[in-house]
């Protein structure tokens, strides 16, 4: 099973390509899709590291969902993580859970609110909130990772 700095690596590698996908503006679906997965190793990544987390690993995605949704320490992750998962099903499946109806992606969620709204702000909500969970090894590498691919400061980026 993978470990927290595995997770970590594979935060890592999908931050990199959604970083590559971000430049083509017809990819930016896809980069949805990896911007959530990268944020899914970094929620795994915390499970394994924080002593009070109710399970290490080998968790579904409502399983997931429900110890987020349901432990208080991890709301702010939650927050931002549930609305990265929804995005992803729009960008995966072409239908908005929450409506029911089929939606074109780009319209949905054109490329620069991709980069904004997810990757700038919500993923950035994630990091920053799951660093209070993991060693600072792994927070200094995750964090200086996603500043260098996504060219923000040391604050973080700017909310949208």
């Amino acid at each position: 099973m993978p470990n927290g700095p595995d997770h970590i690596d594979l935060a890592i590698h999908n931050i990199e390509a959604a970083d590559y996908l971000l430049a083509e503006p017809s990819f930016s679906d896809w980069a949805a899709v990896v911007v959530f997965y990268a944020a899914l190793h970094v929620v795994d990544a915390v499970f394994f590291c924080d002593p009070k987390a109710p399970k290490k690993h080998g968790i579904s995605h409502s399983e997931r969902n429900d110890i987020l949704k349901g432990t208080v320490h991890y709301q702010k992750i939650y927050e931002h993580y549930c609305i990265m998962s929804r995005v992803s099903h729009v960008a995966r499946y072409l239908q908005d859970r929450s409506t029911g109806r089929t939606v074109v992606f780009s319209t949905y969620m054109p490329t620069e609110v991709v980069r904004q709204q997810l990757v700038k702000h919500r993923l950035w909500q994630v990091i920053k909130s799951a660093a209070n969970f993991l060693p600072d090894k792994l927070a200094t590498k995750l964090t200086e990772k996603y500043r260098s691919s996504f060219d923000v400061s040391e604050g973080g980026p700017a909310p949208p």
